[in-house]
Protein backbone atom coordinates (compact mmCIF):
# COMPACT_ATOMS: atom_id res chain seq x y z
CA UNK A 1 0.00 0.00 0.00
CA UNK A 2 1.45 3.34 -0.70
CA UNK A 3 1.03 5.38 2.52
CA UNK A 4 2.65 2.15 4.27
CA UNK A 5 5.38 2.91 1.35
CA UNK A 6 6.10 6.21 2.40
CA UNK A 7 5.54 5.65 5.92
CA UNK A 8 8.25 3.33 5.79
CA UNK A 9 10.99 5.45 3.68
CA UNK A 10 10.02 8.08 6.31
CA UNK A 11 10.72 5.92 9.45
CA UNK A 12 14.09 5.21 7.56
CA UNK A 13 15.40 8.58 7.04
CA UNK A 14 17.75 9.90 9.41
CA UNK A 15 15.70 13.08 10.23
CA UNK A 16 12.07 11.34 9.96
CA UNK A 17 11.36 13.09 6.95
CA UNK A 18 11.82 12.20 2.72
CA UNK A 19 12.44 15.82 0.33
CA UNK A 20 8.91 16.56 -0.98
CA UNK A 21 9.97 15.58 -4.26
CA UNK A 22 10.35 11.71 -3.29
CA UNK A 23 6.92 11.86 -1.64
CA UNK A 24 5.19 13.42 -4.82
CA UNK A 25 7.14 10.80 -6.94
CA UNK A 26 5.69 8.06 -4.82
CA UNK A 27 1.99 9.80 -4.88
CA UNK A 28 1.97 9.86 -8.50
CA UNK A 29 4.26 6.72 -10.09
CA UNK A 30 4.52 4.56 -7.38
CA UNK A 31 3.44 1.41 -9.13
CA UNK A 32 -0.10 0.08 -9.10
CA UNK A 33 -0.49 2.61 -6.05
CA UNK A 34 0.13 6.08 -7.66
CA UNK A 35 -1.78 8.20 -9.23
CA UNK A 36 -0.81 7.93 -12.80
CA UNK A 37 0.39 3.75 -12.40
CA UNK A 38 -3.40 1.98 -12.40
CA UNK A 39 -5.25 1.44 -14.88
CA UNK A 40 -7.62 4.02 -14.47
CA UNK A 41 -9.23 7.53 -16.29
CA UNK A 42 -7.38 10.55 -15.05
CA UNK A 43 -8.47 12.92 -17.48
CA UNK A 44 -11.40 14.32 -19.38
CA UNK A 45 -14.93 13.96 -18.11
CA UNK A 46 -14.68 11.22 -16.45
CA UNK A 47 -11.52 11.93 -14.82
CA UNK A 48 -10.19 14.76 -12.38
CA UNK A 49 -9.45 17.33 -15.34
CA UNK A 50 -9.15 18.42 -18.49
CA UNK A 51 -6.21 19.19 -20.58
CA UNK A 52 -6.90 21.07 -24.33
CA UNK A 53 -6.49 18.08 -26.15
CA UNK A 54 -10.11 17.55 -24.37
CA UNK A 55 -11.40 20.57 -26.62
CA UNK A 56 -12.91 20.27 -29.49
CA UNK A 57 -9.70 18.25 -30.88
CA UNK A 58 -8.69 21.89 -32.10
CA UNK A 59 -5.42 22.14 -30.59
CA UNK A 60 -3.98 18.77 -32.03
CA UNK A 61 -5.22 20.35 -35.45
CA UNK A 62 -3.35 23.87 -35.25
CA UNK A 63 -0.25 21.71 -33.54
CA UNK A 64 -0.36 19.74 -37.02
CA UNK A 65 -0.52 22.36 -39.21
CA UNK A 66 2.59 24.12 -37.17
CA UNK A 67 4.26 20.50 -37.51
CA UNK A 68 3.63 20.34 -41.50
CA UNK A 69 5.42 24.03 -41.50
CA UNK A 70 8.42 22.76 -40.04
CA UNK A 71 9.32 19.58 -41.83
CA UNK A 72 8.33 21.33 -45.24
CA UNK A 73 10.85 24.21 -43.93
CA UNK A 74 13.34 21.18 -42.61
CA UNK A 75 12.65 18.45 -44.66
CA UNK A 76 13.02 18.03 -48.93
CA UNK A 77 12.12 15.20 -51.37
CA UNK A 78 11.82 12.53 -49.84
CA UNK A 79 13.85 12.73 -46.36
CA UNK A 80 11.85 10.65 -43.40
CA UNK A 81 11.90 12.30 -40.08
CA UNK A 82 10.82 11.57 -36.26
CA UNK A 83 7.39 12.73 -34.83
CA UNK A 84 7.06 11.96 -31.72
CA UNK A 85 5.10 12.43 -28.18
CA UNK A 86 6.22 12.55 -24.59
CA UNK A 87 3.93 11.25 -22.38
CA UNK A 88 0.48 11.10 -24.66
CA UNK A 89 -1.49 9.51 -21.96
CA UNK A 90 -4.86 8.17 -23.67
CA UNK A 91 -3.43 9.60 -26.92
CA UNK A 92 -5.61 11.97 -27.76
CA UNK A 93 -3.72 14.65 -28.94
CA UNK A 94 -2.06 12.44 -30.84
CA UNK A 95 -4.67 10.84 -32.96
CA UNK A 96 -5.86 14.70 -33.83
CA UNK A 97 -2.32 15.22 -35.16
CA UNK A 98 -1.70 12.18 -37.11
CA UNK A 99 -5.42 12.75 -38.44
CA UNK A 100 -5.22 16.36 -39.49
CA UNK A 101 -1.78 15.30 -40.77
CA UNK A 102 -3.06 12.12 -43.10
CA UNK A 103 -6.05 14.48 -44.52
CA UNK A 104 -4.32 17.97 -44.79
CA UNK A 105 -0.22 17.03 -45.48
CA UNK A 106 -0.23 13.78 -46.97
CA UNK A 107 3.00 14.56 -48.35
CA UNK A 108 4.07 15.27 -44.77
CA UNK A 109 2.33 12.24 -43.31
CA UNK A 110 4.05 9.42 -45.74
CA UNK A 111 7.86 11.03 -44.61
CA UNK A 112 7.23 10.67 -41.05
CA UNK A 113 7.49 8.05 -38.80
CA UNK A 114 5.45 8.50 -35.09
CA UNK A 115 6.57 7.50 -31.54
CA UNK A 116 5.27 7.66 -28.59
CA UNK A 117 7.49 7.61 -25.51
CA UNK A 118 5.23 6.09 -22.80
CA UNK A 119 5.74 4.45 -19.71
CA UNK A 120 1.76 3.15 -18.36
CA UNK A 121 1.04 0.12 -19.72
CA UNK A 122 -2.22 1.47 -19.23
CA UNK A 123 -1.74 4.22 -21.57
CA UNK A 124 0.01 2.16 -24.05
CA UNK A 125 -3.23 -0.07 -24.31
CA UNK A 126 -5.41 3.12 -24.55
CA UNK A 127 -3.00 4.95 -27.38
CA UNK A 128 -2.65 1.30 -29.39
CA UNK A 129 -6.37 1.41 -30.15
CA UNK A 130 -7.14 4.85 -30.87
CA UNK A 131 -4.36 5.09 -33.27
CA UNK A 132 -5.30 1.60 -34.65
CA UNK A 133 -6.07 3.84 -38.04
CA UNK A 134 -2.19 4.70 -38.37
CA UNK A 135 -0.93 1.34 -38.39
CA UNK A 136 2.12 1.21 -39.26
CA UNK A 137 3.10 4.43 -38.48
CA UNK A 138 3.47 4.37 -34.94
CA UNK A 139 5.43 2.50 -32.30
CA UNK A 140 6.42 2.71 -28.77
CA UNK A 141 9.08 2.64 -26.49
CA UNK A 142 9.65 4.11 -22.87
CA UNK A 143 11.80 6.40 -21.60
CA UNK A 144 15.15 4.37 -21.68
CA UNK A 145 14.73 3.63 -24.73
CA UNK A 146 14.67 7.17 -26.35
CA UNK A 147 18.45 8.18 -27.40
CA UNK A 148 18.57 5.19 -29.04
CA UNK A 149 15.51 5.68 -30.98
CA UNK A 150 16.30 9.44 -31.66
CA UNK A 151 20.08 8.36 -33.20
CA UNK A 152 18.14 7.10 -36.32
CA UNK A 153 17.42 10.28 -37.77
CA UNK A 154 18.64 13.72 -39.16
CA UNK A 155 15.42 15.25 -38.58
CA UNK A 156 12.63 15.28 -35.69
CA UNK A 157 10.13 16.96 -34.81
CA UNK A 158 8.89 16.24 -30.65
CA UNK A 159 6.02 17.69 -28.32
CA UNK A 160 4.85 17.39 -24.84
CA UNK A 161 1.82 18.12 -23.57
CA UNK A 162 0.91 19.06 -19.64
CA UNK A 163 4.15 16.82 -19.34
CA UNK A 164 6.34 19.03 -17.57
CA UNK A 165 3.57 20.19 -14.19
CA UNK A 166 3.41 16.18 -13.50
CA UNK A 167 7.25 16.12 -12.58
CA UNK A 168 7.97 15.98 -9.15
CA UNK A 169 9.07 19.22 -7.35
CA UNK A 170 11.26 20.16 -4.22
CA UNK A 171 9.95 22.64 -2.07
CA UNK A 172 11.05 25.96 0.04
CA UNK A 173 10.58 28.44 1.99
CA UNK A 174 11.79 31.88 2.93
CA UNK A 175 12.08 32.88 6.92
CA UNK A 176 14.44 35.19 8.84
CA UNK A 177 16.23 36.10 5.87
CA UNK A 178 17.20 32.35 4.79
CA UNK A 179 15.66 29.53 3.40
CA UNK A 180 14.36 25.93 4.82
CA UNK A 181 13.52 23.37 2.79
CA UNK A 182 9.88 21.76 3.31
CA UNK A 183 9.80 17.89 3.23
CA UNK A 184 7.11 15.53 4.40
CA UNK A 185 6.98 13.79 8.12
CA UNK A 186 4.45 11.16 9.82
CA UNK A 187 2.97 12.16 13.01
CA UNK A 188 2.25 9.29 14.91
CA UNK A 189 0.00 10.53 17.76
CA UNK A 190 -2.46 12.15 14.86
CA UNK A 191 -1.76 9.18 12.27
CA UNK A 192 -1.56 11.90 9.78
CA UNK A 193 1.39 13.00 7.16
CA UNK A 194 2.50 16.55 7.83
CA UNK A 195 4.79 19.35 6.58
CA UNK A 196 8.40 19.52 8.29
CA UNK A 197 10.57 23.15 7.58
CA UNK A 198 13.96 22.09 7.90
CA UNK A 199 17.20 23.48 7.52
CA UNK A 200 17.93 23.61 3.88
CA UNK A 201 21.04 21.24 3.81
CA UNK A 202 20.39 20.26 -0.45
CA UNK A 203 23.03 21.97 -1.96
CA UNK A 204 21.90 22.02 -6.12
CA UNK A 205 18.48 23.54 -4.24
CA UNK A 206 20.49 26.25 -2.18
CA UNK A 207 22.21 26.82 -5.29
CA UNK A 208 19.43 27.60 -7.41
CA UNK A 209 17.33 29.50 -5.19
CA UNK A 210 20.95 31.98 -4.50
CA UNK A 211 21.77 32.52 -8.31
CA UNK A 212 18.01 33.76 -8.64
CA UNK A 213 17.83 37.43 -8.53
CA UNK A 214 14.36 38.06 -6.54
CA UNK A 215 13.63 39.74 -3.32
CA UNK A 216 12.41 37.26 -1.70
CA UNK A 217 8.79 37.81 1.09
CA UNK A 218 9.02 36.26 4.70
CA UNK A 219 7.58 32.95 4.17
CA UNK A 220 7.36 32.83 0.70
CA UNK A 221 7.27 29.23 -0.39
CA UNK A 222 8.66 28.18 -4.18
CA UNK A 223 8.61 25.13 -6.28
CA UNK A 224 11.77 23.90 -8.12
CA UNK A 225 11.39 21.40 -10.86
CA UNK A 226 15.10 19.61 -11.42
CA UNK A 227 13.54 17.05 -13.27
CA UNK A 228 11.88 19.40 -15.66
CA UNK A 229 15.63 20.62 -16.27
CA UNK A 230 17.29 17.97 -16.97
CA UNK A 231 14.73 16.51 -18.98
CA UNK A 232 15.23 19.70 -21.70
CA UNK A 233 19.24 18.55 -20.99
CA UNK A 234 18.70 15.72 -22.77
CA UNK A 235 16.30 16.49 -25.01
CA UNK A 236 18.63 18.95 -26.34
CA UNK A 237 21.73 15.70 -25.88
CA UNK A 238 19.78 13.32 -27.99
CA UNK A 239 17.74 14.72 -30.73
CA UNK A 240 19.49 15.46 -33.92
CA UNK A 241 20.99 18.56 -35.75
CA UNK A 242 18.43 19.55 -37.40
CA UNK A 243 14.99 19.36 -34.44
CA UNK A 244 12.26 21.16 -33.25
CA UNK A 245 11.09 20.94 -29.52
CA UNK A 246 7.01 22.12 -28.59
CA UNK A 247 6.57 21.86 -24.71
CA UNK A 248 2.69 23.25 -24.10
CA UNK A 249 2.17 23.38 -20.11
CA UNK A 250 0.96 25.95 -17.97
CA UNK A 251 3.35 28.21 -16.10
CA UNK A 252 5.41 31.27 -16.94
CA UNK A 253 8.89 33.14 -16.23
CA UNK A 254 10.52 33.83 -13.31
CA UNK A 255 8.94 37.13 -12.81
CA UNK A 256 5.77 35.69 -12.37
CA UNK A 257 6.08 32.61 -10.56
CA UNK A 258 8.58 34.26 -7.78
CA UNK A 259 5.66 37.78 -7.65
CA UNK A 260 5.22 38.57 -4.04
CA UNK A 261 0.95 37.60 -5.20
CA UNK A 262 2.87 34.03 -5.65
CA UNK A 263 3.55 34.16 -1.84
CA UNK A 264 2.59 30.54 -1.03
CA UNK A 265 3.97 28.62 -4.41
CA UNK A 266 1.98 26.99 -7.01
CA UNK A 267 1.34 23.45 -6.15
CA UNK A 268 -1.74 22.07 -6.32
CA UNK A 269 -4.32 19.19 -6.45
CA UNK A 270 -6.83 18.01 -8.20
CA UNK A 271 -9.76 15.47 -7.72
CA UNK A 272 -12.87 15.03 -9.45
CA UNK A 273 -12.13 18.36 -11.33
CA UNK A 274 -12.15 20.45 -7.85
CA UNK A 275 -8.66 22.09 -6.38
CA UNK A 276 -7.68 20.62 -3.39
CA UNK A 277 -5.16 22.97 -1.04
CA UNK A 278 -3.43 19.93 0.59
CA UNK A 279 -0.74 17.90 -1.26
CA UNK A 280 -0.91 15.74 1.89
CA UNK A 281 -3.98 14.01 1.67
CA UNK A 282 -5.19 10.84 -0.32
CA UNK A 283 -1.77 10.22 -1.71
CA UNK A 284 -2.13 8.52 -4.78
CA UNK A 285 -5.98 9.55 -5.01
CA UNK A 286 -4.93 13.47 -6.13
CA UNK A 287 -3.29 15.02 -8.87
CA UNK A 288 -0.12 16.83 -7.62
CA UNK A 289 1.48 19.24 -10.09
CA UNK A 290 2.93 22.51 -10.05
CA UNK A 291 3.37 25.32 -12.86
CA UNK A 292 6.73 24.97 -15.10
CA UNK A 293 9.05 27.60 -14.91
CA UNK A 294 9.83 28.47 -18.51
CA UNK A 295 12.29 30.93 -17.72
CA UNK A 296 14.40 27.25 -16.16
CA UNK A 297 13.25 26.16 -19.39
CA UNK A 298 15.23 28.40 -21.78
CA UNK A 299 17.76 28.80 -19.96
CA UNK A 300 18.80 25.01 -19.49
CA UNK A 301 17.69 24.57 -23.39
CA UNK A 302 20.38 27.51 -24.54
CA UNK A 303 23.08 25.85 -22.46
CA UNK A 304 22.41 22.68 -23.64
CA UNK A 305 22.46 22.89 -27.18
CA UNK A 306 18.96 24.64 -28.44
CA UNK A 307 19.90 27.48 -30.99
CA UNK A 308 17.08 29.55 -30.23
CA UNK A 309 13.66 29.17 -28.77
CA UNK A 310 10.11 31.52 -28.65
CA UNK A 311 7.66 31.65 -25.73
CA UNK A 312 3.82 32.43 -26.38
CA UNK A 313 0.63 32.31 -25.15
CA UNK A 314 -1.23 29.35 -26.00
CA UNK A 315 -4.01 31.77 -27.43
CA UNK A 316 -0.88 33.49 -29.67
CA UNK A 317 0.10 29.83 -30.80
CA UNK A 318 -3.50 29.01 -31.64
CA UNK A 319 -3.94 32.18 -34.07
CA UNK A 320 -0.77 32.42 -35.96
CA UNK A 321 -1.48 28.51 -36.31
CA UNK A 322 -4.67 29.80 -38.42
CA UNK A 323 -7.62 28.36 -35.41
CA UNK A 324 -10.19 31.56 -36.35
CA UNK A 325 -10.64 29.98 -39.38
CA UNK A 326 -12.28 27.44 -37.90
CA UNK A 327 -15.23 29.17 -36.98
CA UNK A 328 -18.24 28.33 -38.42
CA UNK A 329 -21.39 30.75 -39.37
CA UNK A 330 -24.47 29.64 -38.41
CA UNK A 331 -28.10 30.18 -38.09
CA UNK A 332 -29.19 27.61 -35.98
CA UNK A 333 -30.33 29.29 -32.55
CA UNK A 334 -29.83 25.35 -30.76
CA UNK A 335 -26.61 26.24 -28.57
CA UNK A 336 -26.17 22.10 -29.36
CA UNK A 337 -25.72 22.51 -32.89
CA UNK A 338 -22.67 20.85 -33.99
CA UNK A 339 -21.75 24.54 -35.35
CA UNK A 340 -22.29 26.02 -32.18
CA UNK A 341 -20.13 23.67 -29.98
CA UNK A 342 -17.26 24.08 -32.33
CA UNK A 343 -17.26 27.61 -31.76
CA UNK A 344 -17.81 27.17 -28.10
CA UNK A 345 -14.47 25.48 -27.77
CA UNK A 346 -12.36 27.78 -29.85
CA UNK A 347 -13.59 30.39 -27.65
CA UNK A 348 -12.86 28.30 -24.33
CA UNK A 349 -9.42 27.70 -25.96
CA UNK A 350 -8.72 31.37 -26.50
CA UNK A 351 -10.98 33.51 -24.31
CA UNK A 352 -10.53 31.23 -20.89
CA UNK A 353 -8.01 32.81 -18.63
CA UNK A 354 -7.12 29.12 -17.54
CA UNK A 355 -6.42 28.01 -20.82
CA UNK A 356 -5.13 31.21 -23.25
CA UNK A 357 -2.83 33.00 -20.90
CA UNK A 358 -2.21 30.53 -18.13
CA UNK A 359 -0.92 27.96 -20.94
CA UNK A 360 2.54 28.86 -22.94
CA UNK A 361 4.25 26.72 -25.69
CA UNK A 362 7.64 26.93 -25.82
CA UNK A 363 9.31 26.32 -28.80
CA UNK A 364 13.10 25.21 -29.12
CA UNK A 365 15.02 24.28 -31.95
CA UNK A 366 18.67 23.37 -33.62
CA UNK A 367 19.48 23.98 -36.76
CA UNK A 368 17.50 27.47 -37.54
CA UNK A 369 13.93 28.04 -37.23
Amino acid sequence: MLLEEIIGRIRRSPDGTIPFDEYMDLCLYFPRFGYYAGDIVRTGKDGDFYTSAHIGGFMGKMLARYIARRSAASCSGSDRFLLAEWGGGAGEMAVQVLDELRNTFPDVYERLDFLSVETSPAHRRRQERRLSGHAGKTAWIDGDEWERAAARYDRAVVWSNELLDAFPVKRAVYESGGWREIRVGWNGRNERLEERRLPLRDAALAAYLEQKPVEWQEGQQVEVNFRAMEWIRRMAASLPAAATLITIDYGDEDAELFAPHRLFGTLRGYRRHTVTDDPLTTPGEQDLTAHVNFSDLIACGREAGFDGHRLVTQQQFLVEAGILEELREHRSADPFHPDARANRMIRQLLLSDHMSELFKVLIQWKGGQ
